[in-house]
């Protein structure tokens, strides 16, 4: 239910999951089972509002943890208000502890909450103080028996016995995890110092406890830790499934706090002392109904603990998946970027990436059949977390023609993906990775032919931030320079195909920035103002060709070489990026004016269109720089002036265009002036053999007059007549079965030649175009 008042919010089920109930290992023991087991050995009103309020303390670490890690996802309505609600928790158990209990009980909770307090400073800490916030963690819950003790007017030699009888219950879960986690990572998984420190620990307590009133409590406590520490150990070496060690953990849990409970409760009987505490059927009800909620309790405690442990011992230590708060990738297509992220916690993240094969502008008047990720040249921009664990799906959309992959170089494994990622047309593919290594990476296809899919726009750039993240900057752009290997010349109009003969030849006819011709000037022109620190990512999709990147105006700052984090070097005019690398620049803008992208490389910036602008605004500084605006001699067709042009002659096209379909006077005299020419071809070259009326000759040429043949395919009639015909074929029910040479005729005599067959005699099939004509030429190639 939605509120005004987002702090009263209740916390939704997710977020009670993820940022209140905790899953850590070994947390639900530390925190209950000292409690429980001083409630068993020294019942009273101040213990039982101590366990109030260790529990509450404790159910207010995690959405604490989170607020500390993540301050963004804190910031929520919900998640506000799963903090306070723990907070005020905690706060009224802990003052009850106070107004009950009074001052007698200060000098043994101090060490509880000193080291509490440590371990709650290592655990917001987060990643590489997990050692430190667990040791503390143990010593201040094996403190809290001693507590309780002194709450109960125990003697001084009681607590301490209490205390270390709890610290051999509490520090070999520790160690031996710590070990499991060094020698899983080295592979020599060890824990024989765990056994060792849970003789120490009771030894103490054998000693301290012998010389109270409570002689049995540590020799059974010894048995059953004993026979506990050798069990983890030998699960850690060779893991069960999670939910028997669960189940183990459990049940050594109950007969620990139950048996120490029975001798602390009968070991006096049998010395032969007089004691309230004597054997009897009547005084162990009460116990064992408090030892049956025991149970229950730790049942809960053992299957979190056991599940954890076993999670360590498979995965070293790193949270698996199902841990992690789960987020959905902020995609971008260029020149934009995601924000940066601002959580100090690894995630599960989802990307969602969709390729789609699209007919885009490549330059002005000029298309080109792109095979994109996420319908932009470059395909979206992915930005994640060193430590990340990524859930990538591949979509593959159901108009392709061809199937698709993906080779992440951000991927530790053989392929970058790629094995896991083949999709066909329509289908989808998933497959998990972790962001081990922090860099900005190039993304690619690597479905054969690998340079055909690359040039035609597969490719992308990926950033795994480290994790403390890039120094703050005030603008961030995605940019990224590709080839494109056309049929036709640079410039030629109209619909282009993929050349491979260039290809393999490394001869693009286009080297562009974010995939077209003119993709960052005038309108489209990166924008920033004086006094900005920017920040541009830039990547070479290839496939062939290396850029020598520059900003003409500017000095890099700071670069990032090869696409790592670590700052390389700084004061840098151009900066070399090799095919399938990238980087990562740095510079302050101190004066406003046009600062030009190029690859210096300068043919391809200026004829070929590896050119783009950062348009700057701002007051001028003439201490720095006293000159005028860019000129349009020195930038040519890129200038402002030259995208104006272009701009109005794509209007005066489509201006034309509309006149034609409002007008069908002037459409039809167009198709007139076409069917005249065509005429003129048809009588030098065709009447021979098809006659002047279009009836052909008699079972050796068929007739073109009312042909289904030709009328059933516009395409093959073209084909025809560019490669020629030979065989046998059916026209208006008849068999013919003879040769027609290919014609020497250029595009537009081809359309013209057709256009006139198909409106003359009778037939009415519709008109051809040079455009058609040229598609069809490159498809049969």
């Amino acid at each position: 239910m939605k509120t005004s008042r987002p702090w009263l919010q209740l916390p939704s089920r997710a977020d009670w999951r993820e940022r209140v109930w905790p899953r850590e290992h070994g947390s639900w023991s530390l925190a209950f089972e000292p409690v429980v087991f001083g409630l068993l050995a020294a019942p009273s009103a101040g213990g039982a509002l101590l366990a109030v309020a260790v529990a509450g303390a404790f159910l207010a670490r995690r959405p604490l943890r989170c607020a500390w890690q993540d301050p963004a996802a804190a910031a929520a309505p919900a998640a506000r208000g799963a903090l306070l609600l723990c907070l005020a928790g905690a706060a009224a158990a802990g003052g009850g502890v106070v107004v009950v209990a009074g001052v007698g009980w200060i000098p043994w909770l101090l060490p509880a909450m000193l080291g509490g307090a440590l371990f709650l400073w290592f655990d917001l800490r987060g990643e590489g103080r997990e050692g430190a916030a667990e040791v503390a963690g143990s010593a201040a819950f094996a403190t809290l028996p001693a507590v309780m003790a002194s709450l109960a007017d125990r003697s001084p030699a009681t607590a301490i016995a209490l205390a270390a009888v709890m610290a051999g219950r509490a520090v070999p879960t520790v160690l031996t995890v710590r070990a499991v986690l060094r020698g899983a990572k080295s592979g020599n998984p060890r824990g024989g110092g765990a056994l060792l420190s849970a003789l120490v620990a009771l030894g103490v307590g054998l000693g301290l406890a012998a010389r109270g009133d409570a002689p049995m409590v540590a020799p059974v406590a010894l048995g059953l830790l004993a026979a506990r520490t050798v069990i983890l150990l030998l699960a850690h070496r060779r893991p069960p499934r999670a939910r028997t060690l669960g189940l183990v953990e459990a049940v050594l849990g109950v007969l620990f706090v139950g048996g120490v409970g029975w001798a602390w409760r009968v070991g006096p009987a049998y010395r032969g002392v007089p004691s309230e505490r004597s054997p009897t059927m009547k005084s162990h009800l009460p116990f064992i109904l408090r030892a049956a909620l025991v149970g229950l309790v730790l049942s809960a405690s053992g299957r979190v603990s056991g599940s954890e442990g076993n999670v360590v011992a498979r995965n070293a230590g790193k949270p698996l998946a199902a841990d992690l708060p789960v987020e959905l990738a902020v995609l971008t297509e260029p020149p934009h970027v995601p924000p940066p992220i601002t959580r100090r916690h690894p995630a599960k993240v989802i990307v969602n990436l969709e390729v789609r094969e699209v007919v885009r502008r490549l330059a002005d008047g000029v298309e080109y059949l792109f095979w994109t990720f996420g319908g932009s040249v470059p395909g979206s921009f992915i930005r994640v977390r060193e430590g990340d664990f990524i859930e990538f799906h591949l979509n593959n959309h159901p108009s392709s023609k061809v199937p698709h992959n993906i080779d992440l170089h951000a991927v530790t494994g053989p392929g970058g993906g790629a094995a896991s990622s083949f999709t066909a047309p329509g289908h989808s593919s998933q497959f998990s990775f972790t962001a081990l290594n922090p860099g900005l990476y190039v993304y690619h296809c690597a479905t054969a032919p690998v340079p055909m899919h690359i040039a035609n726009g597969m490719y992308g750039l990926i950033l795994v931030e480290p994790k403390d993240g890039l120094p703050p900057v005030d603008r961030e752009f995605y940019v990224m320079q590709g080839e494109v290997y056309t049929a036709g010349r640079h410039g030629e109009p109209g619909l282009q195909n993929f050349d491979p003969m260039k290809a393999e030849d490394e001869r693009p006819p286009y080297v562009v920035f974010n995939g077209s011709v003119g993709s960052l000037v005038g309108d489209k022109a990166l924008q920033a103002k004086v006094g900005d620190r920017v920040r541009i990512y830039f990547g070479v999709g290839g496939p062939n060709v290396t850029s020598s990147f520059h900003v003409i105006g500017e000095i890099f700052d700071t670069v990032y070489l090869e696409g790592g984090v670590l700052p390389s070097q700084r004061q840098v005019q151009t900066t070399m990026v090799p095919s399938g690398g990238s980087t990562i620049v740095d510079f302050r803008l101190e004066v406003p004016g046009t600062y030009v992208l190029v690859d210096h490389s300068l043919s391809r910036a200026f004829n070929k269109g590896a050119l783009g602008m950062l348009k700057v605004s701002g007051p001028e500084n003439p201490l720095v720089y006293s000159g005028k605006e860019v000129d349009e001699v020195y930038i040519g067709q890129a200038s402002d002036a030259g995208v104006a042009a272009s701009k109005r002659e794509a209007e005066l096209v489509a201006a034309k265009e509309q006149a034609i379909a409002a007008n069908p006077q002037i459409a039809n005299i167009t198709r007139e002036i076409q069917i005249e020419r065509g005429k003129k071809v048809f009588l030098t070259s065709c009447f021979a053999c098809h006659m002047a009326n279009g009836e052909g000759l008699p079972g050796v040429f068929p007739p073109l007059a009312k042909s289904d043949f030709l009328q059933a395919d516009k395409d093959r009639a073209i084909k025809i007549v560019l490669k020629g015909l030979s065989g046998p074929i059916t026209v208006n029910g008849k068999a013919y079965n003879n040769v027609m040479p290919p014609q020497e005729f250029t595009d537009d005599q081809v359309a013209d030649v057709l256009t006139y067959v198909m409106n003359t005699w009778g037939n009415d099939f519709g008109k051809v175009s040079a455009v058609d004509v040229k598609r069809v030429r490159s498809e049969s190639k």
